[in-house]
């Protein structure tokens, strides 16, 4: 029996069927069956008894047979004995790695958002050129009117405050017609405006001191139209006459000049004169 040894399978040829079998279960190798002649058998091995079997194991000079099976069990044996070709690393894909630019230590380095600040001064700019008037509810106590001048204070709105009365019937028609003319955006081309009339006889404004708040924006007479900016009175450009209140264009190019002030200039203030007496209607 020839026998070749390579790892990790072992191959036996056995040619004498009559012979008893050589191996025994003590035997590093398991126990072969011989009942077949001139038959290879393969089994696998463990290192300890490929490297045990390589050491008792004949080389392929020693075969007498050239051919058939022992010609098989040669070339086993020569393909264990010659060393094993290293595996070959797969070649990565070919990959273009972008150099970063040297910078320069005089150049200045621009600026990511360049149009940033342009765009935030565009849209600031459009946002107050078209603001959209506003109409507040009726000033009835100190409470509302302050909120109202907080508002468009903090807005850079000027605020239009219509001074009006219970008593007076040409508040009746005055009222509706500035009203009208806020609502229907007269104003929101140059910065728009605010409205809210003021009830001067409310029982909450006349409980805290009409003469007082009269005093304070030199309210004379009523119906008064009174701009805020910024949150002062502009006294300068009030309108109390009656025949001027109802004329329609000469309202509309008030509040547009109102409109252009955006909390640029103010002006009015406290007065020490004395207005007893002197709310009246005006004819």
């Amino acid at each position: 029996m020839s026998v070749a040894i390579t790892y990790p399978l072992l191959f036996a040829f056995h040619h004498n069927p009559s012979t008893p079998c050589i191996h025994r279960p003590s035997s590093i190798v398991s126990r072969l069956c011989c009942s077949q002649p001139s038959s290879i058998y393969v089994m696998p091995l463990t290192p300890v008894a490929t490297a045990a079997l390589r050491r008792s194991a004949p080389s392929a000079a020693s075969m007498t047979s050239p051919s058939g099976p022992a010609a098989l069990v040669a070339a086993a044996a020569a393909a264990a004995a010659a060393p094993l070709p290293l595996p070959v690393p797969p070649v990565p894909g070919r990959l273009t790695l972008r150099q970063p630019r040297p910078f320069s230590a005089w150049s200045t380095p621009r600026p990511r958002h360049r149009y940033r600040a342009n765009a935030h001064a565009a849209f600031s700019t459009s946002t107050s050129r078209h603001a959209k008037n506003q109409v507040f509810s009726p000033i009835r106590n100190n409470d509302t009117f302050q909120t109202h001048l907080a508002l468009s204070s903090s807005s850079r709105t000027p605020l239009l405050t219509l001074w009006t009365a219970s008593w007076c019937p040409t508040c009746r028609n005055v009222e509706p017609l500035i009203r009208s003319l806020v609502e229907s955006g007269v104003g929101e081309p140059q910065g728009g405006v605010a409205f809210a009339p003021v009830e001067f006889d409310s029982p909450d404004i006349m409980s805290a001191g009409a003469e007082g708040l009269a005093m304070t924006y030199m309210i004379t007479s009523i119906p008064t139209l009174l701009s805020f900016d910024a949150g002062e009175a502009q006294t300068t450009t009030k309108m109390t006459d009656a025949r001027r209140l109802a004329d329609k264009d000469l309202l509309t190019q008030w509040i547009q000049n109102e409109a252009r002030r955006h909390g640029g200039r103010g002006g009015g203030g406290s007065s020490g004169l004395s207005f007893g007496g002197l709310f009246r209607p005006s004819t």
